[in-house]
């Protein structure tokens, strides 16, 4: 009876050394566990413990830290998350439209700098003595929902406003957008974090909704952004031809 195995088709490329990226295949053998499935990050531990070393990032492998991002059969997703099918070939490729630097590590501080760029610390004139109260169903249905994102950088890898359109200069992009979003429903923020959103960029979104698609974390994050679209567009925010560009206060 022949052996059954885990069989994976790995993206290779050394750019310091290679011409060019080609896959190299891997077979692991199948072993019942009571740990849970094997998953891809496991599988990737056993390659460059056992067999060659690999290039690829992890730390705490319960998908918090989203550090093992890469794209599992096609789609972005976290490694530690992604369970192996037995008896079929698993494809394990680095996310789209970052620079590789090893094998399926890339190099995602374009995306990291937009994060930065949302300034999501609370702007006050003067400290924030008592705490804004909120509104339990606002604070559990939309906020917490909303404030989970773990900066993946899935949903960047994918948003077509940045990648074909090439919009990397004047969008924040999905995620950053996110932490805006955030602190504009709280409303404990003084600064006008609506007219941030059209400064960053927000109708650049063309609403494909693959940011949604891939969300390691499930948030609705292309319907959180038309929100926004619509409530600029009734606050006569929304640009024109012939507008300036908006100038929103941080204090």
């Amino acid at each position: 009876m022949a052996e059954k195995t885990y069989k994976l088709k790995v993206f290779k490329y050394d750019p310091s050394v290679d011409e060019a990226p080609t896959y190299k295949t891997f077979e692991i053998p199948y072993t019942e566990s009571n740990t849970g499935p094997l998953t891809a990050l496991k599988a990737l531990h056993i390659i460059n413990n056992t067999i060659e070393p690999i290039g690829y990032d992890f730390n705490c492998r319960v998908g918090g830290c989203a550090r093992c991002a890469i794209k599992f059969n096609g789609v972005p997703r976290l490694a530690c998350w992604s369970a192996l099918v037995e008896g079929q070939e698993n494809t394990l490729e680095p996310l789209d439209n970052f620079t590789v630097i090893k094998d399926l590590l890339v190099d995602s501080r374009k995306g990291f700098a937009k994060f930065v760029q949302s300034d999501a610390t609370v702007k006050s004139k003067a400290p924030i003595v008592i705490p804004k109260h909120i509104d339990p169903d606002l604070y559990w249905d939309e906020i917490v929902q909303a404030d989970r994102c773990n900066e993946c950088m899935n949903c960047y890898s994918v948003c077509t406003a940045l990648n074909v359109n090439d919009r990397w200069e004047n969008f924040i992009g999905p995620g950053a957008l996110m932490q805006i979003y955030v602190k504009h429903i709280v409303g404990e923020d003084e600064s006008d974090r609506l007219g941030q959103a059209v400064d960053c960029g927000v109708f650049q979104c063309v609403q494909c909704g693959k940011c949604s698609e891939v969300c390691s974390r499930r948030i609705p994050i292309a319907a959180h952004i038309k929100t926004m679209m619509d409530e600029a567009t009734a606050a006569g925010l929304a640009p024109t031809a012939d507008s300036n560009t908006y100038n929103w206060p941080l204090l």
